[in-house]
C-alpha cells in the first residue's frame, strides 16, 4: 500500500473548493474526488510490522499549537505526468510537522520522499483542458479565498499502486496537538 501523509481540508474550505469545482467550464476538467493537502509521500508499506511501527510513531507526534491554514491563490503543478490545477495554501507549522512525519516514517523502515512543493491542494486534472480555458478560469477566480481555518490533526492517505494524487483514500487521522478542539455540533 502506497501511503501519503497530509492534511484533510477543513469543512469550510472543502465547501468553498467544492463550490469552485462547480464552475469548471467543460468535461475536460476532472475534479478531485477527495480534497487533501499532501505533505509527505511516505512510500510503500509492505509489512504489517512497518505499518504498526509507523502508526505508533505517528500517534506520538506533537506540536505546541494547531496549524493555521490559509488559501493564498491558485497554481498549476505537474504530478505523475499530469497537469493539476491546485489551490495554494500557507500553513504555520506545516514544515515542522512534515519533518516529524518524515522522521517517524524513516524509523518505521519506509523511504519517504522530500516534502511536496508547492504546498497545494489538487482541485482538478486539466491535462486535456484547452489552455485558454484554464487561463480564463484562473483570471476570473484568482482573488477568491475561503477564511483561514485551524487544524489539530493530520491524515494518512493511501493512493494504491499508481501513486495518483487525485485518487487518495483516507486511512487514519492522527492528532498532533493537545489543544482544545470544540465539537461543532455542540456550538
Amino acid at each position: 500500500m502506497f501511503l501519503i501523509a497530509g492534511l484533510a481540508v477543513p469543512p469550510e474550505m472543502t465547501r468553498f473548493f467544492r463550490a469552485l469545482q462547480g464552475f469548471f467550464p467543460s468535461e475536460h476538467w476532472l475534479p478531485a474526488p477527495v480534497l487533501a493537502l499532501p505533505l509527505i509521500m511516505l512510500g510503500e508499506a509492505t509489512t504489517l510490522t512497518a505499518m504498526e511501527e509507523l502508526d505508533h510513531g505517528l500517534m506520538t507526534l506533537r506540536l505546541k499549537q494547531s496549524i493555521a491554514l490559509s488559501h493564498t491563490g491558485f497554481t498549476l503543478v505537474e504530478r505523475q505526468r499530469r497537469i493539476l490545477l491546485a489551490a495554494l495554501v500557507q500553513g504555520s507549522e506545516t514544515d515542522h510537522l512534515s519533518v516529524k512525519i518524515r522522521s517517524a516514517a524513516r524509523r518505521a523502515g519506509l523511504a519517504p520522499a522530500p516534502p511536496y512543493t508547492p504546498l497545494a491542494v489538487p482541485l482538478t486534472d486539466v491535462t486535456a483542458a484547452p489552455v485558454e480555458e484554464v487561463n480564463h478560469w484562473l483570471s476570473i477566480h484568482y482573488a477568491t479565498a475561503p477564511d483561514q481555518e485551524e487544524l489539530y490533526e493530520f491524515t494518512v492517505f493511501s493512493s494504491g499502486k499508481n501513486r495518483d494524487p487525485l485518487s487518495l483514500e483516507k486511512e487514519a487521522d492522527y492528532p498532533f496537538t493537545n489543544c482544545f478542539r470544540p465539537d461543532p455540533d455542540l456550538l
